[in-house]
């Protein structure tokens, strides 16, 4: 289930809000829940992105492209079987020919690029089963540089060569749609613990903090104290935050 589920409308999100840092109206206005509501977000959706791929075709004399759509976070890696891997060329040919069915059927154009892309767990999956082959056979072939561009090494002689990537985007749209609820809730109490630990350091302590479901509790704190509780809530998250498994396999 989701979080709008429990929580359909904004009212009933920042009354929950309250009553887990154990504040009021008062003390956290609608317009400060709601900057910690979407400071929480984002900081949620950087570190449980979904994870896709996408293609694009070579340009003859072309060395560097710009993949990534619009609102994606970056390109986490890149393959491209150029003429110089040999045999290996046979084997991503194959990969390509899994991804196939699951790319999108209308490019989309970011720039010059017509970019395919796919987000079914199936062709993501497909992807991650190969990844420490490809790293290992064509890693040297795609450079990923400020974490947005690809640089193919040598430049293409060719056009319409293949070029995976993968990369990371919003795994929702807007904050009813989580399905980790009580991960999301963790990251925020994170999010205001480091805000008021971040006070503490010129106020010399921060106002009462007490997190009923997952424990946290400040009264008073020291600069110190303040600092521990804000990281004992980061681990908390990153405690409940599930993960992809890492698959290693050679094909």
């Amino acid at each position: 289930m989701a979080l709008g589920d429990f929580f359909p409308d904004l009212a009933s999100l920042r009354a929950e809000i309250r009553r887990r840092l154990g504040l009021t109206a008062v003390t956290l206005p609608d317009a400060s829940a709601d900057a910690l509501i979407a400071e929480a977000l984002r900081y949620f959706l950087q570190r449980k992105p979904a994870i896709l791929f996408g293609t694009f075709m070579t340009i003859s004399g072309t060395q560097t492209y710009d993949p990534l759509p619009l609102g994606a976070f970056n390109v986490r890696r890149a393959w491209w079987a150029s003429g110089s891997c040999g045999d290996g060329i046979d084997i991503f040919d194959r990969l390509i020919a899994e991804l196939s069915p699951f790319l999108s059927s209308a490019p989309v154009q970011v720039g010059t690029l017509a970019v395919q892309g796919g987000a079914e767990p199936e062709a993501v999956f497909a992807l991650l089963r190969q990844h420490r082959w490809l790293d290992r056979m064509l890693g040297a072939t795609a450079k990923v540089l400020n974490k947005r561009t690809v640089y193919l090494v040598p430049s293409p002689t060719t056009s319409g060569d293949t070029v995976v990537f993968e990369y990371s985007s919003p795994r929702y749209a807007t904050v009813f749609e989580i399905e980790e609820v009580e991960a999301y809730f963790a990251c925020l109490v994170w999010r205001f613990l480091d805000s008021a630990s971040n006070a503490a350091a010129g106020a010399g302590g921060i106002i009462q903090v007490s997190d009923p479901i997952t424990g946290v509790s400040v009264r008073r704190a020291s600069l110190g104290e303040a600092r521990k509780a804000a990281a004992n809530a980061r681990d908390e998250f990153y405690l409940l935050l599930p993960n992809l498994p890492k698959i290693g396999h050679f094909p």
